[in-house]
């Protein structure tokens, strides 16, 4: 083959081989343009897809959004913990980074970051709208408003313009400004509102208080007031107030020409020197006549404060300016200082007057001032009583001539006056030493005395008038308020929610007597009527019923829910009012109005989801509630939500009321806020214009708050035991409260030598003295606490023979207890004759409703020293259905708290046993009584069983009577005389019992019917 021939093969195969890859590179790019065409079409599809972020990425958002976010809690204004200033640092997290969440979103992320408190507050403001029918912009304007500062706009530019450096840093210093001038918002001050404040700084003087305090509210209501108009209203009000003092009390000759020649003193010599402190105090003998005109610039808060001390001086009280004298706190005069004190001076060396006060173990000769505001103490004093490390000043002195007094410092001393000890600050100076008005303060009896003249009260025929105007006032103005019909809560309605594993329970209905049935029919039907309830065929939930009858002849239904329903609701978490909450609105009242809602629960309508849950089953079928009923767990506090709510807002009760119109007002905006709610009221039951009330275990007046003396009014009542039994019983109480006694052991020696073995039981003035020195420590404050409810409450409870008694105590983190209260009773005659076991729970009953403002609504613990109670009041299956009636009562009466029972040893259980045994007369209170018993379902079906018996009761009772052991235990159980029998003697089975055996051995309660010669093999008799 030559080479031609060759080179033409090769050029064929390449040839080929060319053609096969461009085939196969055509083959490859139609599959890849294919595969390129198919994502095309597959993006394109993916494209045309509408543009909504899948539910998961929202909840991604707004998880991630929650972590970044703190919790928003409402603090110190000033420390700027304000809601505006929280949504200004996080707005833009909330706008850009959630901008893919929608508003309704973005307003439930905001309201899930407020703490408990906050979130209740807003809540409340918003009903009857719930928190998502709220817009975002109206969330975030609400929470401004209700979470914003605390003091008017011209409170915070006056603060703003005192602004004053202590120990910050310069540039700390300067932050606080540039804040303080943001708070103040004086960017938009206009020239007339700068003229106005700069006036009403001006008023620095203490009698010019009320006008600093009238002008203020003018210029909050008005921001574009004019300082001419200002002027004007003022000036108005100044000319009022003198033409009012005309009608006051007259004073005598003598003290009008000592007030006339002081007057016409101080508009005389304008031109003599004004003297400093120093100067004047240090001069003896008589004051000249210009002495007076060097007072010419006096605060007239010191001029009254001084009058005061010098009228009480010369028996001239009635000649007293009358004005309201709350007795104050050393904080409270260091807090109204503002940076300056003011000292008077006298100028009469016959008003003076000195009291001798025990300065940490040392008397110093002090001068009576109550023209002063703190206490000073001359150099040579300070040295007498030990020279004491002295600390830099707490505050810049003046004199009430405004010159300014040289301290030296200040330091703690403890102090007596007349019996009273103290504790307080003295600044240490040139001056003498003058008792000021924050150690006077401290002593009760002084100040009472120096104050007592000065007090302006309404005289008590006057307040009785009020009363009834104001009633007849309230009632013809608010007619339907008072109608006796049931009211209805028109703004929200109330809910119940069920724990997430939550399951139905449903109960039969409980047989009713047939004496009952019209009655309880009849209350069934007045409900009915009231759109309290309504009749139903069918319920997955339903609770059995009890009718309770109370002192007033009325019928109250209740429903026992402990039968399953409250064990499957979640608790209501609104938090309930804290004691200091409580006395904190009250606080500088002088007169309290009290208002009873007529069937409370019931007039707060429930949802259409929580209705089924509260179904009732009856001897008439279901029926369902529409409406909360007593016995609900959730119900105290969803009740206390609905009362903050309605009393939100309200104006605060004055400190000083003068007219009859200011008088009422109060009451009249309170009964106008019920009125737009739709409740009623039970005007048999409320109170007003009461000088005095009680309220969580003080008494509480215009003059604060003090322990109520019933808190201990059971020990101060206790007689002296009479034998060792009481005795025992008493010293059980002092070895409960022992660790908190100092020397208790040498108090009760005489005591315990009674309860030795073969001691001859004579009470001595010995025992006397110590029984009675006992008595007043157990009533001390030492072994008292005040309530708190962030502690574990504790209810003790304890029956005698002849009385009951309770203790309300706190059990504190080292596991010690304090009593808040104690409580005790005799029994009546009646209930002398109780078992062993119910007058055990009528002790744990009045225990409770004895403390029922402090524990409704809040979980505590009762605690018994009776075993059996267990099984009665502290069952989860609803009231035990084989209790006595009476038991049924009561255990239906505690369905109404949360608790949890304890049972604790007789001999650990001093407290409460010592109260029961020792006990001093004191009148019965009526019972509610049950008329309508719960029984069981077998109880129900007892007379048809009985029917089908071989046995009738007539038949067991004639067997009984025939059979000899039988027989005998009658006759012993009647006299009331056993004799001794042995264990091996047939009766030995009912002497054993012999204390609860009773002349009919059925327990009709309870019967067990079997052939009798089947039940004699087994056991004699039938009990």
């Amino acid at each position: 083959m030559n080479a031609d021939t060759l080179r033409a093969i090769l050029d064929a195969r390449a040839m080929q081989q060319q053609k096969a890859f461009d085939a196969e590179a055509m083959q490859q790019q139609r599959t890849l343009n294919a595969v390129m065409e198919r994502m095309k079409r597959l993006f394109s599809a993916i494209g045309a897809i509408p543009a909504a972020a899948p539910a998961s990425t929202a909840e991604f958002v707004t998880n991630s959004l929650s972590t970044r976010l703190p919790e928003f809690t409402y603090g110190q204004t000033d420390n700027g913990c304000t809601f505006d200033v929280w949504y200004n640092r996080y707005e833009d997290i909330i706008a850009n980074d959630g901008s893919t969440l929608d508003d309704a979103a973005k307003a439930r992320l905001i309201v899930s970051k407020l703490d408990t408190a906050t979130y209740a507050r807003f809540t409340n403001h918003i009903l009857p709208e719930k928190t998502f029918d709220v817009s975002l912009d109206e969330t975030v304007k609400t929470l401004k408003e209700l979470f914003g500062h605390n003091t008017s706009v011209f409170a915070r530019r006056y603060a703003y313009l005192r602004i004053q450096r202590n120990d910050e840093t310069i540039r700390d210093y300067t932050g606080l400004v540039n804040r303080r001038h943001e708070m103040a918002e004086f960017n938009d001050v206009t020239p007339e509102q700068m003229k106005c404040l700069v006036w009403i700084c001006g008023l620095a003087n203490s009698e010019d208080a009320d006008i600093r305090a009238r002008a203020l509210r003018r210029m909050e209501d008005n921001p574009q007031t004019t300082l001419k108009g200002l002027s004007a209203e003022i000036q108005q009000f100044v000319n009022i107030r003198q033409d009012a003092k005309l009608f006051g009390n007259q004073p005598s000759s003598s003290l009008s020409g000592m007030c006339l020649n002081a007057v016409n003193a101080r508009r005389t010599n304008h031109g003599t020197r004004i003297h400093p402190a120093s100067d004047v105090e240090d001069r003896t003998g008589p004051r000249t006549a210009t002495s007076p005109t060097r007072r010419a610039t006096t605060a007239n808060v010191s001029d009254t404060r001084r009058d005061t001390a010098r009228n009480y001086s010369t028996g001239l009280n009635d000649a007293l300016e009358q004005h309201q004298h709350p007795l104050p706190t050393p904080d409270d005069i260091f807090a109204k200082l503002n940076g300056g004190c003011y000292f008077s001076q006298l100028d009469l060396a016959e008003a003076r007057i000195y009291q001798q006060v025990q300065i940490d173990g040392i008397t110093v000769r002090m001068r009576l001032d109550t023209g002063a505001d703190v206490t000073l103490l001359s150099h040579k004093d300070w040295i007498a009583i030990g020279r004491p490390k002295l600390l830099p000043p707490l505050v810049s002195l003046k004199s009430a001539n405004n010159e300014d007094i040289n301290v030296h410092g200040h330091c703690k001393c403890n102090f007596n006056i007349d019996g009273h000890e103290g504790r307080g600050n003295c600044h240490v100076s040139d001056t003498k030493s003058p008792l000021g008005f924050d150690w006077i303060a401290q002593d009760e009896p002084l100040f009472r005395r120096l104050t007592e003249g000065a007090i302006c009260n309404v005289s008590a025929s006057t307040l009785n008038t009020l009363r009834a105007s104001l009633t007849k006032q309230l009632q013809k103005q608010f007619a339907t308020v008072f109608a006796p019909e049931l009211g209805r809560c028109v703004k929200s309605k109330a809910h119940l929610t069920l724990k997430p594993d939550a399951k139905p329970v449903f109960r039969k209905a409980r047989s009713v007597p047939h004496a009952a049935l019209p009655r309880i029919s009849q209350e069934i039907d007045r409900l009915v009527a009231a759109d309290v309830l309504s009749p139903i065929d069918h319920s997955d939930w339903a609770a059995p019923i009890v009718a309770v009858q109370k002192k007033n002849g009325s019928i109250r239904l209740c429903a026992d829910y402990s039968t399953g329903l409250n064990d499957a609701l979640e608790q209501h978490q609104h938090p309930l009012p804290t004691p200091d909450d409580i006395f904190a609105k009250l606080n500088g009242g002088r007169y309290f109005s009290q208002l009873d809602l007529a069937e409370a629960y019931l007039q707060l309508e429930m949802d259409e989801v929580s209705r089924p849950l509260l179904t009732i089953n009856t001897h008439r079928g279901l029926y369902r509630l529409n409406r909360l009923l007593f016995g609900v767990k959730p119900a105290p506090g969803i009740s206390q939500q609905y009362i903050d709510a309605l009393i939100a807002g309200l104006v605060e009760l004055p400190h000083t009321w003068t007219t009859s119109s200011s008088l009422a007002e109060p009451s009249t905006n309170t009964t106008h806020r019920i009125h737009d709610y739709g409740f009623r009221v039970r005007l048999e039951k409320c109170a007003f214009l009461q000088t005095e009330i009680n309220n969580l275990g003080f008494v509480i007046n215009a003059e604060g708050r003090r322990p109520d003396p019933k808190k201990i009014g059971a020990i101060h009542k206790m007689p002296h035991p009479k034998d060792v039994s009481q005795l025992r019983a008493f010293l059980g109480l002092v070895n409960f409260y022992g660790t908190f006694v100092k020397d208790l052991h040498n108090i009760r020696a005489p005591l315990d030598a009674l309860t030795k073995k073969d001691a001859v039981y004579t009470w001595t003035p010995e025992c006397q003295s110590s029984f009675d020195r006992i008595k007043a420590t157990l009533k001390s404050d030492l072994l008292l606490t005040h309530f708190n409810p962030g502690l574990p409450i504790i209810v003790a409870a304890d029956a005698s023979n002849h009385g009951i008694g309770a203790v309300l105590s706190h059990r504190f983190p080292n596991g010690s207890e304090k009593a808040i209260y104690h409580a005790s009773r005799a029994l009546t005659p009646t209930q002398q004759k109780y078992s062993q076991i119910e007058k055990e729970a009528l002790a744990l009953v009045f225990a409770v409703q004895k403390f029922h403002r402090i524990v409704h609504g809040r979980h505590f613990t009762l605690r018994t020293d009776h075993k059996p109670l267990f099984a009665i009041f502290g069952s989860k299956k609803g009231v035990p259905v084989y209790s006595a009636n009476r038991l049924q009562r009561w255990a239906t009466t505690l369905l109404n708290y949360n608790f949890t029972i304890e049972y604790v040893k007789t001999k650990d259980f001093g407290q409460a046993d010592a109260l029961s045994r020792l006990i001093a007369t004191q009148p019965s209170e009526p019972e509610d009584y049950v008329i309508a018993a719960v029984d069981t379902d077998v109880a129900a079906d007892f007379t048809d069983n009985c029917s089908h018996l071989p046995v009738s009761p007539e038949t067991i009772q004639t067997a009984t009577a025939a059979e000899r052991i039988l027989r005998q235990v009658i006759d012993y159980t009647r006299s009331g005389r056993w004799p001794k029998i042995d264990r091996n003697s047939p009766l030995w089975h009912y002497y054993n019992r012999r204390c609860s055996e009773q002349t009919c051995f059925p327990n009709l309660n309870r019967k067990y019917y079997m052939q009798m010669q089947y039940f004699h093999q087994k056991k004699r008799g039938l009990y």
